[in-house]
């Protein structure tokens, strides 16, 4: 039986790029943040300035918060990250996690592989299985949904960003019922990302805050998510990052949801239980990816008591986030193979299972899935287990691991 779950919950792990992660949480001054709803310090310039000057305002900000972000993720894993490379190559630690792996072959006998990955993890996603090693070392290059590492450094060019605004010189308290945004706030504030320069975003970018609350709740961080240290692991190595999609197309894919999706997502992060239901969700979906248990009915929920309006911006929901998406995916993997390059596809683990699933889209273009297991590791010459990397460069180790996300104490 499947589990009720939040939507913008499995959206976590369906989009590489997630807004806060990208530093786009505000980190303003104290006087900035309240847990009462305050009054938009920028509501006025918003209406009586340009879009573009409003923009450029928030975008320095995030610009600010990206950087300052940067360094301490870097710290928060070093610790694990020195540990793990000063011993000797005998004395390497193993993987204690077996998620699932795919060898791919088309009817030409070309094979790339796959692995569904978790956006935000904990240390031990660091050490990948000896199966995927040996998989991972055949390949010419890393496929990724986008290469976050790259972005970071020039979020503020990013002009999908003022599609999250609003222009016409109102702010989110005009367009969602007060008691939600008060509980938005509230939650938020707790969280210690509030600040009223928010306000006037729209309720993608609350829902997409409060993704990044639930995921700190959870006790997880995206410094230790898979794609983000492996695709600092093969920059190093010199391996070719592919992008199935975009930065610019993930920021543009949230921003066009209806303005009737976002209030509905809006409305379910303005629920008191929110939080707790996200991280246990989170943690539960994790616990699977680690034991290569993932299946269908854990990606997908339940909608049982949504009104027939309610249903269609489910529909809407699924088709951008989920079903469209995995379409285009599986025609970038079919290029890959066609082109005779081996590849290591790595995705949102949710866009593999079901019937508009990869493993089935794939399956039905004649392609053979197997799963790989223990028995397919081999002998590596050396130990390539984790990232030197695994947030960006790597500050001196720290006596103890930091955690960086804005709750005190998140899979994707």
């Amino acid at each position: 039986m499947k589990n009720k779950k939040s939507l913008r919950i499995i959206s976590a792990l369906m989009l590489g790029l997630i807004l806060t992660s990208s530093g786009c949480t505000g980190t303003g001054d104290d006087s900035s943040k309240t847990s009462s709803a305050p009054e938009s310090s920028v509501s006025s310039t918003v209406s009586e300035s340009s879009a573009k000057e409003s923009s450029e305002t928030i975008e320095s900000k995030t610009e600010t918060s990206s950087k300052e972000e940067q360094s301490q993720s870097s710290q928060e894993s070093s610790t694990e990250v020195s540990q793990i490379s000063q011993t000797s190559e005998s004395s390497k630690p193993k993987s204690n996690i077996t998620p699932a792996v795919w060898e791919v072959t088309d009817e030409n006998g070309n094979i790339i592989y796959m692995m569904g990955s978790i956006h935000a993890a904990d240390a031990d996603a660091l050490v990948l299985p000896d199966y995927f090693e040996t998989a991972y070392a055949k390949c010419d290059a890393l496929a990724v949904e986008c290469d976050i590492t790259d972005s970071l450094s020039s979020l503020t060019n990013i002009s999908a960003l003022k599609n999250m605004l609003y222009t016409d010189g109102t702010t989110i308290k005009d367009h969602v019922p007060e008691e939600e945004y008060n509980n938005a706030v509230k939650l938020l504030t707790d969280a210690g990302v509030y600040t009223s320069l928010y306000d006037v975003y729209k309720p993608v970018m609350w829902t997409s805050l409060a993704e990044q609350a639930a995921i700190t709740r959870a006790g997880l961080s995206y410094s230790y998510g898979v794609d983000t240290n492996l695709i600092n692991r093969a920059k190093e190595e010199k391996k070719e990052v592919l992008e199935v999609e975009s930065v610019e197309f993930q920021f543009n894919l949230l921003s066009s949801f209806s303005d009737e999706l976002q209030a509905l997502l809006f409305s379910e992060i303005a629920q008191e239980d929110y939080l707790d239901k996200a991280a246990d969700s989170l943690n539960r979906l994790y616990v699977k990816w680690k034991t290569g248990a993932v299946t269908v009915d854990d990606i997908e929920e339940d909608y049982s008591g949504l009104t027939p309006e309610q249903l269609k911006l489910v529909e809407e929901y699924d088709n951008s986030l989920k079903n469209n998406r995995n379409a285009g995916m599986v025609l970038k993997a079919q290029e890959y193979l066609e082109s005779g390059k081996k590849v290591m596809f790595v995705v949102g683990a949710a866009h593999f299972y079901g019937e508009k699933g990869i493993l089935q889209l794939m399956q039905n273009n004649g392609c053979t899935l197997r799963q790989l297991t223990a028995e397919d590791a081999e002998p590596l010459e050396s130990s390539t287990q984790v990232s030197q990397h695994p947030s960006e460069e790597l500050t001196e180790p720290e006596s103890s691991v930091k955690e960086t996300d804005p709750a005190a104490l998140r899979a994707a």
